[in-house]
């Protein structure tokens, strides 16, 4: 194997399920991977650690980390997008994005937005400050696999099992250009660096590489012998890596017009492959639950070839004429003793903000009469087992009496003492928690303010 050869340098495990996709944060400091296993694990790649993300409730398909890295958003089959910040402490938050399994997620250049890809059929961007709907890219007319945004955020492209790919104007949403695919459709779709190609991973084993200013085809690779799952351009433009259920990595050379690398070692279909911001490692995921971390190294090579862009028809070489490499996992490239944290999230969900509205209106009532809350919702408090119990048999009594009997001084100051010490629990876990304790902390303060009075 020569030293400008592709190399395995380690071997990540912690998955318990199938592979779905892999990104690294701009730094290189990260690998965020997805899972059939409902998980996201986030790997340090300079330490032997990775956190692990539970929360979706189904199979997790895609992840993204924002421009910044301080940011992960992911789609599952729950229809639910979340977003994760990065650290052990398990802060996120969630919100129902589609009609049906979302298949892909991106982050925009800017990182202001998010767009989906979803069997709805629909493309939808989202503010990701406010976690609110913009805009729908509505055409296809089946599952959208995938969608992703141009370098400069102009334009999205997509791919459906319409068997079309479509360039969106990602302001005004219109359709730019359709590009019909005939056999096959596309699973995986991805902007070339120079903002102006788009390479098409198919289901039929071809890879196609269209030009979108220009609306024509520049390239047809046709190397695997199965379905495509994953492509990802290199840096520099100069290479295309393709990951296929073929169980083989293949390597393009898209100015030569050739693959000039089949790279195995996953046991069985792979599944996700990406090259780090800087081009000098890849990694690589599959069924088989592994994820591969490599150096690129033939990116090193200083050759000058002529570009073969012009050929409508171009067809890559034969699977044969690439050099092929097969890797097997051993002692030196298996990571040792990781040590994988589990962080648990705790949603913002809708029963939190419902019931922060309410403690808002009870507030408004207790102060505006100048009267503790009524019985009738001290009732619905109770049923949460959150607040002060009420007798059944007061229920004909006077509001007055029902105040005197069920809330003394006594009462609402160890109240207060709870909620002083769930608040100090709380202040590592969820910022709506927070919210809601600070309002039953301003109400309980506004009963005593009350009971003192009338003593």
């Amino acid at each position: 194997m020569s030293h400008e050869d592709p190399e395995l340098v380690r071997h990540l495990q912690g998955h318990k399920g199938e592979i779905t996709s892999l990104t690294f944060d701009k730094e290189n400091r990260f690998l965020v991977t997805s899972s059939l296993d409902k998980s996201l694990m986030l790997w340090k790649l300079n330490q032997n650690g990775a956190l692990r993300f539970l929360g979706h409730k189904d199979d997790v398909l895609d992840v993204s980390f924002s421009p910044t890295g301080k940011l992960l958003a992911s789609c599952s089959r729950d229809k639910t997008v979340r977003f994760w910040v990065p650290k052990v402490q398990g802060v996120c938050s969630n919100f129902k994005a589609h009609t049906s399994t979302i298949r892909s997620i991106q982050f925009s250049p800017d990182g202001r937005h998010v767009v989906t890809a979803s069997d709805d059929k629909m493309i939808k961007t989202w503010d990701v400050s406010r976690k609110r709907f913009l805009s729908s890219f509505v055409g296809h007319s089946n599952w959208v696999r995938c969608a992703r945004y141009s370098p400069d955020g102009k334009t999205v492209v997509s791919c459906s099992e319409d068997k079309t790919v479509r360039v969106w104007d990602s302001k005004n949403h219109d359709n730019v250009h359709t590009f019909n695919l005939m056999r096959g459709y596309g699973v995986h779709v991805s902007y070339h660096p120079n903002g102006w190609c788009v390479g098409v991973a198919m289901s039929n084993g071809v890879v196609k590489i269209f030009d979108t200013r220009h609306k024509n085809l520049l390239q047809l690779y046709d190397d695997h012998s199965d379905t495509v799952a994953r492509l990802s351009f290199h840096p520099s433009g100069e290479y295309l890596m393709t990951a296929s259920h073929d169980s083989s990595i293949k390597v393009l050379d898209l100015m030569e017009g050739r693959a000039i690398y089949t790279i195995e070692g996953h046991k069985g279909p792979i599944t996700s492959v990406a090259f780090n911001d800087c081009g000098d490692q890849f990694a690589s995921g599959s069924v088989d639950n592994q994820v591969f971390l490599w150096k690129t190294n033939f990116d090193l090579q200083e050759i000058v070839r002529e570009p073969k862009y012009s050929s409508r028809n171009n067809r890559s070489s034969k699977p044969d004429d690439a050099r092929r490499l097969s890797f097997v996992t051993d002692k030196r490239t298996t990571q040792p003793e990781i040590t994988v944290t589990n962080v648990d999230c705790l949603d913002e969900n809708e029963r939190s903000k419902t019931y922060i509205a309410e403690e808002f209106q009870d507030i408004g009532d207790t102060v505006r009469h100048n009267k503790p809350v009524g019985k009738g919702k001290q009732d619905r408090k109770t049923n949460r087992k959150h607040h002060i119990d009420v007798s059944d048999e007061e229920t004909n009594k006077s509001s007055e009496e029902t105040t005197d009997k069920a809330v003394t001084m006594k009462d609402v100051l160890n109240a207060l003492k709870n909620i002083e010490n769930q608040m100090k629990a709380a202040e590592e876990k969820n910022k709506i928690s927070m919210q809601v304790l600070e309002l039953r902390l301003l109400k309980l303060e506004t009963e005593l303010s009350h009971l003192k009075n009338k003593a």
